[in-house]
């Protein structure tokens, strides 16, 4: 209805910050999760082909909606966790002309701030991240930023000088220690444990707090069936809350 009435040289121009079904988000990336585990995500029938260009945030992968050049996701412009350090972070420039798009182009930003993951692949042992990290080749230029760094270790049992160690290794050097990444061997899975992440609960949705917590309990993922209860519950109580406001 929002276009009704409007002249050929209007641009009509939707923007939201959502989530759309089937949007692509980072496997490990808190800060860009739905609040009810997806139960609220819009369906892209949602924006109309009326509307000349719908521009999407929260999602920080650049992408398109359902294959729809003009439903995007510009993406972030710069990295939001290391789960990202492989995007193509930019903005998009869109043209109009009479009221119809006809140019989408991807500006690319550059990366101010290097992200680096020891090691590069799947957590290694304490000694063998510890030999990798006194490899690693310092950037030349000692005035740009420090990177950022993160270091995934893969354990038998907590190792409570682990944390010194990687210190010790890494002081007087050009790097930023961000998080360390533990993995804990159980049987034939691992459980991971993130330390000095940064990440406090109000980041993360309610069922994440759960599944999390049920996970350091049982040293399983949580059934599906008692996420989807969960998750039913939450909304319930949303809609009880947003009829009483």
């Amino acid at each position: 209805r929002v276009c009704e009435g409007k002249t050929a040289d209007q641009v009509v121009i939707a923007i939201g910050h959502l989530q759309a079904t089937g949007s692509e988000i980072a496997e490990r990336d808190f800060s860009e999760r739905t609040v009810i585990g997806g139960l609220e995500c819009v369906s892209p029938d949602a924006f109309s082909d009326q509307v000349a260009y719908t521009a999407l945030g929260h999602i920080h992968k650049a992408q398109r909606v359902s294959g729809r050049e003009n439903v995007r996701y510009a993406g972030s412009p710069l990295p939001m966790s290391f789960a990202e350090k492989h995007y193509r972070h930019g903005v998009v420039l869109v043209t109009f002309d009479r009221g119809e798009m006809v140019l989408m182009e991807k500006k690319e930003c550059p990366l101010l701030v290097s992200l680096i993951s020891v090691p590069a692949g799947d957590a290694a042992s304490p000694d063998g991240v510890l030999e990798e990290l006194r490899n690693l080749t310092e950037p030349e230029d000692k005035t740009a930023p420090a990177p950022y760094l993160e270091v995934k270790v893969l354990l038998d049992e907590p190792e409570p000088m682990l944390r010194q160690q990687i210190e010790e290794v890494l002081a007087g050097r050009h790097f930023r220690l961000a998080r360390i990444v533990s993995l804990y061997r159980t049987g034939d899975a691992t459980v991971e444990d993130l330390e000095n992440t940064g990440m406090a609960l109000h980041e993360m949705s309610p069922l994440q707090i759960v599944q999390s917590t049920f996970e350091r309990t049982y040293q399983t993922d949580m059934p599906k069936e008692l996420a989807t209860l969960f998750q039913e519950a939450c909304l319930s109580l949303t809609i009880k809350e947003e009829e009483q406001a």
